[in-house]
């Protein structure tokens, strides 16, 4: 029993030093194994064996760095286009896609009407869409490891996703939202489900380099909806529901019983943007964030078109996410990005794709 015990840590401790190692590398792009070495508390010994595997294929070995002394140590470079990725924004009467290698650089982007209520219907779109690509060869069927698909509405693992408004989908889950045509077409896609407004705060954690900041996101569509991470990790509650803001009942008026989302919808223009005002400022109290982040579908929000130009009380440490109608397809690709290196080490996507839980 105890040398299978040694076994299986044995085991936990490679896996736990690979994955380590390919995030260190996908994140800076390119460093030297003394490097990571170091950053890891890994020994060189280690280090060697561990990125033996994945030589030629993810890791180049590419030139040598300048050194004082002795021979030039090699670096070692993350190849960012052995494989390709998708993300997918999913509201009421849109859908957005975006196909990328894994740097997350998008080789295709479309945003298109579509009346998203019906999951069948949606699938088989989404199915169309990605087909005509790999057919017009923006990227080949096998090639496609990880599509994150990011709905407006709570995902939760035990009930399915997007339970509430506005898809209002039932039982619907990563394994039965294709048909096995999908799964014939593109062999080695995993697919995933996230909620949009997590899609957004990851996305924008991404772009910081997956340093393990506070960052709180706010999206706006059909409803409110805000993400949380706390020290570089999603915070998604026990269900799922966690920053379902647009659930909120009013605190200081017991007789009004509207929700937040709906008393915001109905309101005009100049509330509208006085109340996202106090939202923000809010939050900033509650979470004492690095960052709030604020993104929208500007097909239902053109109101806030000018929101930037207007001052924020005393918290200032807000500001527009910069990928515009794309912010949340950011985040999907960025969850498809870490999924991807998972799938890799552990052969399988687990839960907290952004740190890795020792």
């Amino acid at each position: 029993m105890k040398i299978q015990k040694q076994r299986k840590t044995a085991s936990v401790l490679k896996s736990t030093n690979s994955f380590e190692i390919l995030r260190s590398l996908y994140i800076a792009g390119s460093k030297t194994r003394t490097e990571l070495s170091k950053e890891l508390h890994i020994s060189l010994p280690t280090v060697l064996r561990t990125i033996e595997p994945y030589l030629n294929d993810l890791i180049f070995i590419y030139g040598k760095n300048r050194s004082k002394a002795g021979r030039r140590p090699e670096r070692l470079t993350f190849n960012y286009f052995s494989k390709k990725i998708a993300g997918i924004q999913v509201d009421k009467s849109f859908f957005t896609l975006s196909v990328s290698a894994l740097d997350r650089k998008p080789i295709i982007k479309e945003k298109k009407v579509f009346n998203c209520t019906n999951p069948k219907k949606l699938s088989e779109a989404i199915h169309d869409r990605l087909l005509t690509y790999s057919k017009e060869n923006f990227f080949s069927p096998t090639e496609l490891e990880i599509l994150t698909i990011a709905v407006a509405g709570t995902v939760n693992e035990k009930m399915g996703v997007a339970l509430d408004f506005p898809l209002k989908w039932k039982g619907i889950f990563e394994k039965n939202f294709f048909e096995e045509k999908f799964h014939q077409d593109f062999p080695n896609c995993t697919v995933i489900f996230e909620n949009d407004a997590n899609a957004l705060a990851i996305g924008e954690l991404a772009d910081r380099g997956y340093n393990k900041e506070n960052l709180v996101s706010v999206y706006l569509s059909n409803g409110v909806g805000v993400g949380i991470v706390i020290n570089g990790r999603l915070y998604s509650g026990t269900h799922g529901k966690a920053g379902e803001m647009g659930d909120f009942l009013s605190i200081f008026d017991e007789k009004n019983d509207m929700d937040f989302e709906n008393f915001f919808n109905k309101c005009e223009r100049q509330r509208k943007i006085r109340i996202l005002q106090r939202l923000l400022n809010n939050l900033s109290l509650l979470f004492d964030p690095d960052e709030v982040v604020l993104a929208w579908n500007s097909d239902k929000n053109k109101d806030f078109e000018k929101f930037q130009e207007i001052p924020l009380y005393e918290q200032q440490n807000w500001r527009i996410s910069e990928h515009g109608d794309f912010s949340v397809v950011n985040g999907a690709l960025s969850i498809s990005a870490m999924s991807f290196l998972r799938k890799v080490v552990y052969g399988h996507v687990r839960e907290n794709y952004i740190v890795e839980l020792v």
